[in-house]
């Protein structure tokens, strides 16, 4: 029996105001979170000397192909231009469209451009739990390929989380260089479908079929097979990495491999004292694009399963919109993140406030009309409701004091929290602020 489809065919007729899977509108607390959490970020990011760049929405089919992942591509939206009748693509990376806009633009400009962005990528996933719209948060580095401008986008990444307030924030590094050289090397005699499968392994850290893998296939020296196991065995913090780096016999088999070791070198060497506790070297740590080059990290949180930044070293995607520039860059995931910090704010919640209008008594409404402008001078939210119909605004995110006339006087409460209502003498903004924040 064929297993019934969680959408509607194309043909099936849709619901009156049914929502695509995948994407929804965003309220009240998320969103006031989604704009702070950003403009955070933005504010770093300026700090740090980016520019930021608002990005359109989509563009030709055929100028954003070259840069994007096939696999990617195959996820993307695409329309048809009305006017030109070309195939339009709706954005499915900021990557690979800022690299576009920086390699043909004016060659002219500075060497080295910094530019930071904030907005959302969209993309087809047939799994219900994964989004459809990502919102992401980033920089991009160009112009500068040394290890410095590395440890400048490590050291934004780990400042970032730390002005958003991820709690024991771990970032897991490798680089993509170094993996790619000893791949090569290591299954060069292997068949194209048994090198796909090398590099599986690789990633998944299987370190037990893989010895299987080259040992029956190819023979491999025993000591690289030791090697190997060391390396996808466990993650290493930035002593251990780089003990291994200068004496593991594996990093000198080849000179394209002891180049690309010494770049991971280098990277942590410049990672401040500070910051060390915070970095595991994860060797066969799976990189999340084909372009990366270098670096590559993750960001995970105590808890986390899923990486809440992401990014690395990009040197060859501007070539392939027809300019050679070095790259770097990294993006937070946001609704990953707010996903885990966006609960309420225990002061939005000490002043939030609802005030109940009587109907029949206008004198009284326009006294609390002018009390709650006052109220909101000094920072509270305040919502109205009607008496006469018992209709409450009351909003669990932000709302959690109530205030009312009760035909002698007014009452301060905290439905389901306070057993008896103070009663007010008089409506003094400033001491029902300090009631507020302190009950």
């Amino acid at each position: 029996m064929k297993k019934a489809s969680s959408e509607p065919a194309p043909s099936a007729k849709l619901i009156r105001g049914h929502t695509p899977k995948g994407v929804g509108p965003v309220f009240s607390r998320i969103a006031t979170f989604r704009r702070d959490s950003t403009a955070r970020l933005l504010n770093l990011f300026a700090l740090w000397g980016y520019a930021e760049i608002t990005l359109p929405a989509f563009e030709y089919l055929d100028s954003l192909g070259p840069g994007l992942d096939p696999i990617l591509q195959n996820k993307a939206y695409t329309l048809q231009d009305r006017g030109s009748g070309h195939v339009l693509i709706l954005r499915p990376d900021a990557t690979a469209q800022i690299a576009r806009l920086v390699a043909q633009g004016d060659a002219q400009t500075d060497p080295i451009q910094r530019y930071s962005y904030s907005t959302s990528v969209f993309r087809h996933e047939d799994h219900h739990i994964l989004e459809r719209e990502l919102l992401q948060t980033g920089v991009e580095l160009f112009g500068e390929g040394g290890s410095r401008a590395d440890w400048e986008i490590l050291s934004l990444c780990l400042e970032g989380a730390q002005r958003l307030g991820l709690s024991d924030p771990v970032l897991s590094l490798a680089h993509c260089g170094l993996q790619k050289s000893l791949l090569h090397l290591i299954g060069k005699n292997l068949s194209p479908d048994r090198k796909t499968d090398l590099q599986r392994f690789f990633y998944a850290h299987d370190s037990l079929v893989l010895s299987d893998l080259l040992s029956s296939r190819n023979k491999t020296d025993p000591q690289v097979l030791r090697s190997l196991d060391i390396l996808l065995g466990r993650t290493y913090n930035v002593e251990e990495a780089l003990e291994l780096l200068r004496q593991d016999p594996i990093f000198n088999l080849s000179n394209e491999i002891a180049v690309q070791a010494s770049y991971l070198v280098e990277i942590l060497l410049l990672i401040a004292p500070g910051n060390r506790e915070l970095i595991r070297v994860d060797f066969a740590l799976n990189p999340s694009g084909p372009y990366y080059s270098g670096m590559i990290f993750h960001l995970y949180t105590k808890g986390t399963y899923q990486e809440l930044a992401s990014g690395g070293r990009y040197d060859s995607l501007p070539a392939l919109f027809g300019r050679k520039i070095p790259a770097t860059g990294f993006a937070f995931h946001m609704n990953r993140i707010e996903g885990i910090l966006s609960g309420p704010n225990e002061h939005e919640i000490a002043n939030g406030l609802e005030i109940m209008l009587p109907s029949d008594n206008p004198d009284i409404a326009e006294r609390l009309s002018i009390l709650a402008s006052d109220l909101r001078s000094l920072g509270v939210s305040v919502a109205f409701g009607q008496m006469s119909t018992g209709a409450s605004v009351h909003r669990a995110d932000s709302i959690r004091c109530l205030l009312r006339w009760d035909g002698s006087g007014f009452l301060l409460s905290r439905p389901g929290l306070d057993p008896h209502p103070l009663r007010l003498e008089n409506l003094d903004p400033e001491r029902i602020f300090s009631c507020l924040g302190n009950r």
